[in-house]
């Protein structure tokens, strides 16, 4: 564009496309970040899970050779807690998601917790004075926790101790019908810290 010309819309059409491929360039940049911190959050929980080829293979216990059935889903649930876990947390977040009010009650809960955090809740030396008695920080936690498991329970409890009972009877199902793992492997990978 020339001095004292008025711009043209192929002038601004450059403009915008500059500004909009350096924003672009931001975001990736900030994506790249975000996925790398995430990575180094996540890393320490992912050695945890076991292969997921290792986790659909099921054979049904035979009644003659098994000594122990408990012996067998104690040891599975033990090394395969990571999986049911994370299927476990992926059914609730579903479950969640598919109700408004649900959504609403999470939020409002974690909107009370940031708060309380933020404003100094946990700090020892605050003891506020309710009704004439003194709440330390350990008894404003156990108030906090009631209030939260009781708001959980009126808005979504029935569902929630559904989804519980439903997941703890799949996985005892799943734990008994698994063959387990190679013993020798088993014994070394129930404990993580004895494989890294």
């Amino acid at each position: 564009m020339a001095d004292g010309q008025a711009p043209t819309l192929n002038d601004f059409a450059t403009t915008v496309l500059g500004e909009l491929s350096k924003f672009a360039a931001r975001a990736v940049t900030d994506a790249n970040h975000a996925l790398s911190a995430i990575e180094a959050t996540v890393a320490p929980y992912t050695r945890w899970l076991r292969p997921w080829s290792e986790f659909v293979s099921l054979q049904l216990p035979d009644p003659d050779l098994e000594y122990s059935f408990l012996k067998r889903i104690v040891g599975n649930i033990a090394y395969f807690q990571a999986n049911y876990l994370l299927i476990s947390s992926m059914l609730f977040a579903i479950a969640v998601y598919r109700h408004t009010s649900w959504i609403l009650a999470v939020l409002l809960l974690m909107s009370v917790w940031v708060a309380y955090i933020t404003r100094g809740g946990l700090d020892p030396s605050w003891k506020p004075v309710v009704a004439g008695v003194e709440l330390p920080a350990s008894h404003r936690l156990g108030l906090l926790y009631a209030g939260s498991l009781l708001l959980i329970l009126v808005v979504f409890g029935e569902a929630l101790l559904v989804l519980i009972g439903i997941l703890g009877t799949l996985t005892g199902t799943h734990a008994l019908c698994h063959p387990g793992p190679a013993q020798d492997m088993a014994d070394s990978q129930l404990r993580p810290e004895a494989s890294v």
